[in-house]
Parts: structure tokens; C-alpha cells; sequence
């Protein structure tokens, strides 16, 4: 399942939130594979290395078929080694398909959904040095205010804001970055 955003198309990826403890979709989940685990201090690379495991584990990152997952599906992935196994973090990614079906069903699709948050255009900032650039947002904030009240999981302000950063919601690159003009289209 992938969702349009900037005129890209984003992967639904469950990694994110089952191995980095945040992520949205879970939200993503491919970018919601943001990926780093606080309670086990998960570096990037680790779970780089484990994403076609999840993958695999999760149906291609389905979310009409995570979002049915039951009491079987979630023992064999708490005994899959290929993944992070953090029953938390796995009933998190089934609940967070759930709640991003629903909101597909309100708004006809995610990507209406969320770049609501940024007025459905990206936000480019122009930063001059790299300490300048937020860890948060009044934007993520309300991002994840919202999907918390439908029942996301693991989708605090920071995690968010990563996801806005590596959808291309936001353009955080440096104006002296050679990424800035490129990411501007």
C-alpha cells in the first residue's frame, strides 16, 4: 500500500513503528522506516539491515492485512529473528494499520490526510546552519496531537517531524547544502 505525497509515492511501511518505537505509519512506516528504538537503543543501521526481514514479516507492509493480524500472527512474529521483537511494538503496528485504514476511509486517502498539516504544499525553509534545524514543530506537534486521538501509537512530535522531513513535506536541507535546490524540484 503507498500513498501519494509531494507527487511521490511513499511506501506504507510498519518497520518504522515496530522497530523504532515511533513511527507513524507506521505511518508509516518505508519513512513512518524511521527507525530508532529508545527502549533498545536500535541504531539506523540495525534496522537497515532487518527491513526485508520486515517486509516479509509483514506482508509486504499491507495494511489491510496487518490490520487483520491476530493472537497466531503476532506469536510468530515475537519468534521471528529477522525482526525486533517487542510485543509492544508489534500490537502497536496492528493498531496503527487499523487506525490509518480509518482514516483512508475518512478523507479518502492518507496523503489528504496528513499534508493538511503543512497546508497540502511542502514547507521549504531556508536554514543557513545545520544546529538551526528543529527536532520538532508546531506542525508535528499537531500532527501527532491528531493521530494519537485515532488511536496511533508511538507517533510523538519527533517522529513525526522525521517523517515530514524524509516525505518531503518539509525541506530542512541547508541553503548551502547541495541537497536544498535539488529537493526544491
Amino acid at each position: 500500500m503507498s500513498f501519494a505525497a509531494g507527487g511521490r509515492r511513499i511506501r506504507f511501511r510498519l518497520s518504522i513503528t515496530i522497530a523504532s518505537g515511533a513511527c507513524l505509519c507506521t505511518m508509516t512506516a518505508g519513512y513512518l522506516s524511521s527507525s530508532f528504538s529508545r527502549e533498545r537503543r536500535l541504531g539506523w543501521d540495525t534496522i537497515l539491515q532487518k527491513r526485508e526481514n520486515y517486509r516479509v514479516a509483514f506482508d509486504g507492509f499491507d495494511p489491510a492485512k496487518v490490520a487483520r493480524y491476530g493472537g497466531r500472527k503476532v506469536g510468530a512474529l515475537l519468534g521471528d529473528e529477522g525482526i525486533v521483537r517487542n510485543r509492544l511494538k508489534i500490537a502497536s503496528a496492528i493498531s496503527n494499520a487499523r487506525a490509518f485504514l480509518e482514516v483512508q476511509k475518512e478523507f479518502g486517502s492518507f496523503d489528504r490526510y496528513i499534508w493538511q498539516f503543512v497546508g497540502g504544499k511542502p514547507r521549504v525553509n531556508a536554514r543557513r546552519l545545520r544546529g538551526t534545524i528543529p527536532a520538532r514543530t508546531v506542525e508535528s506537534d499537531a500532527m501527532s496531537k491528531d493521530l494519537r486521538k485515532r488511536g496511533f501509537n508511538f507517533v510523538g512530535s519527533t517522529i513525526c517531524y522525521a517523517f515530514m522531513q524524509a516525505t518531503g513535506m518539509v525541506n530542512d536541507h541547508a541553503v548551502e547544502c547541495f541537497r536544498y535546490g535539488a529537493a526544491l524540484g
